[in-house]
């Protein structure tokens, strides 16, 4: 094959098309993996974050995770940022199963039959019920995050679990729909606020 044959090959690999309203749009195909590994590597607690102001209603909040490389695992910040398209979500960073081995596929925009922002407010499920573990041995400065359903283009739970604390002033916010001035609803995701 051609070295031009090769990178339109590649462009086509790494693009999906997606519908949106009346015209097609590329969107992003998830990356490739980041890491790979014989055995599932757990990540370490999720850290507490403070979300601030949105800069603007088109925007959405895509919380703070952890992402992992060949070698270990970093921490990305959470940020506001707008949607690629319409019905784009963030899908957060999983390991997936494949011939024998776990692969991390990193954070990605994905598409859904509706996204972040919709045009009438969806009701939340009732939450279900769990129990909370004793908390971890290491490290020492966690808080329970109770388990929660989040907006992601459809209801997804989020399971509760052990928060490594940053700010020791900063109470729970449960999730909740901001209307914005367009007649748009935004889902703002349950988190931590310093009041």
């Amino acid at each position: 094959m051609r070295p031009l044959a090769l990178i339109a090959l590649s462009v086509a690999v790494m693009t999906v098309e997606v519908l949106v309203t009346d015209r097609v749009c590329a969107q992003p195909a998830p990356a490739a993996p980041a890491a790979t590994a014989p055995a599932y590597v757990e990540a370490p607690p999720p850290r507490q974050e403070t979300i601030t102001v949105a800069p603007s209603p088109q925007t959405i909040w895509v919380p703070g995770a952890w992402e992992r490389t060949p070698d270990t695992w970093v921490w990305t910040n959470g940020r506001w940022v707008t949607p690629p398209f319409r019905r784009a979500y963030w899908a957060a960073g999983y390991w997936q199963h494949v011939g024998g081995r776990y692969q991390w596929l990193p954070g990605h925009w994905a598409a859904g039959n509706q996204g972040a922002v919709v045009a009438q407010k969806v009701a939340i499920p009732a939450p279900l019920t769990e129990v909370q573990p004793a908390p971890p041995a290491a490290p020492k400065n966690v808080v329970w995050t109770p388990g929660r359903w989040e907006w992601r283009g459809t209801w997804t739970w989020v399971p509760g679990h052990y928060t490594e604390m940053r700010n020791a002033q900063a109470v729970w916010v449960p999730g909740e729909w901001d209307s914005a001035t367009d007649g748009a609803w935004r889902w703002n995701p349950a988190h931590w606020a310093v009041k």
